[in-house]
């Protein structure tokens, strides 16, 4: 039987898997390194307040938190095609206080976390020199906007139903199976199956795809789509969480007055609210030093990158009924300072959503907590139905910003300063999920962050 070219392309791959090149005798190339970080911040601003004392808005007004980090990484190349790569993290937290604690008492936590953030595999597919694919399986890091300092990667860094967003400047981390192929040369794609480890319910199966053009050419776009909790777990269906749910549903329901009652009462639409979405990605990038003089700017100088997403496709009733208000953007500008920062990025984001930036730790699909007290002042009111809304605060929260800058000195220190209002959330490393307590809550509320770290 004749064989096509494809037809050797694909069973050289399969012999490469199964017979992988290594000399004989030959041992792993083994590198490690180490790293200390250390991080001071203050609140300049906020009117959060926490559940234990739901009155005090000022209690975070010139408030200190800070971090020091220790990381130890280990590279293990096996030979031309195969490697591996592992990574231990552990912090010790000097941060805000667990929301229900005694303000009388309790004003600030010291708190350690230690987490493997890589532990993955990665291998190359036909020839090693130019592979035709490169595969990764384990727990890996990935970053498909490098340019990003805060806000943004909306893919792998939010949740839909309800739409949150988290902001911070590490990689997001997955645990699964990444594919990455050039076909053609100009074109970058990502498969990735990922298992929901951050938020409840846990174990659900998302699936990602993500095609590049002109990576590191003066105009890169980029756009995606994922499959969000798309196969579900069986923890997910089983999960019961409150009276209002069916499995891990809960019922949209249209809010009625009852004359008999004298009140408002709650009837099921039967239609169900989930977790589980489609998000869509577009992304663009403008780097147009060379058109000027690039011998004076910095690499990262004078580019200009965007970024937008839609966080659920599908409208619901009630809560989700404006797709409109599910759709986070944002953009950045690198200041030019002619190689005296490494970078100065100035950034801004803006989504509308009219609730709590709140992934809700129950796991529920549904916003839980508005920004408005209850009659008796001692805890913040929950949201019954939509039609309640979660406050004036939940509009003027819209708008968010960052300003960092990095320098590296003789490759291994690296100081940063950041001034932002994003979405921190102190302490959040040190919880197996992300917190729900975003502490600033409008564009006059921000933060300053001090970093030096060290890598050797």
């Amino acid at each position: 039987m004749k064989l096509c070219r494809r037809h050797k392309e694909l069973l050289m791959i399969a012999a490469s898997l199964l017979c992988p090149a290594r000399a004989p005798g030959a041992q792993p190339a083994v590198k490690t390194s180490a790293g200390i970080e250390w991080e001071l911040g203050t609140f300049v601003n906020s009117s959060n307040a926490r559940d234990g004392d739901v009155i005090d808005t000022t209690w975070l007004d010139g408030y200190w938190f800070q971090t020091i980090s220790s990381v130890f990484h280990v590279d293990a190349v096996m030979n031309d095609r195969l490697s591996a790569e592992l990574e231990y993290f552990g912090s010790i937290l000097f941060t805000l206080p667990k929301e229900q604690a005694d303000p009388s008492r309790d004003n600030q936590q010291r708190t350690g976390v230690g987490e493997m953030r890589s532990a993955h595999a990665r291998l190359k597919l036909g020839n090693p020199s130019s592979p035709a694919a490169t595969a990764w399986l384990g727990y890996f890091p990935f970053n498909y906007a490098p340019e990003n300092r805060n806000l943004g990667e909306y893919l792998f860094k939010t949740g839909t139903y309800p739409g949150f967003i988290v902001s911070d400047d590490d990689d997001a981390r997955l645990l699964g199976l990444r594919i990455q192929t050039s076909l053609p040369d100009m074109l970058t794609h990502d498969f990735i199956a990922n298992v929901e480890l951050n938020q409840r319910p846990q174990g659900d199966l998302s699936l990602t795809y993500l095609m590049r053009i002109g990576m590191g050419r003066p105009l890169e776009i980029a756009a995606g789509v994922m499959g969000h909790r798309l196969l579900r777990s069986g923890q997910a269906q089983a999960a019961t969480l409150n009276y209002s749910n069916v499995g891990d549903r809960f019922p949209v329901l249209e809010r009625v007055w009852n004359d008999s009652l004298s009140d408002w009462e709650y009837i099921n639409t039967g239609e169900y609210y989930q977790k589980a979405g489609t998000k869509l990605l577009g992304r663009v990038v403008f780097d147009p030093k060379q058109f000027f003089l690039p011998e004076r700017l910095g690499p990262q100088d004078l580019k200009l990158y965007a970024e937008g997403a839609v966080l659920g496709v599908k409208n619901y009733g009630g809560y989700y009924d404006n797709i409109l208000e599910r759709i986070p953007a944002m953009v950045g500008f690198n200041i030019p300072t002619f190689k005296l920062l490494d970078v100065l990025a100035l950034e801004a984001e803006y989504y509308a959503s009219p609730w709590k930036n709140s992934p809700y730790d129950d796991g529920r699909p549904v916003p839980n907590q508005s920004f408005e007290l209850n009659p008796s002042k001692t805890s913040y009111r929950r949201i019954l139905h939509p039609a309640e809304g979660a406050g004036d605060k939940a509009a003027r929260d819209n708008l968010k910003w960052s300003l960092y800058a990095a320098k590296t000195i003789k490759e291994r220190l690296t100081i940063s300063a950041r001034v932002a209002s994003d979405h921190l959330r102190p302490g959040r490393e040190a919880e197996v999920e992300i917190g729900p307590s975003e502490r600033l809550h409008g564009p006059r509320e921000f933060y300053v962050l001090l970093g030096i770290a060290t890598r050797f």
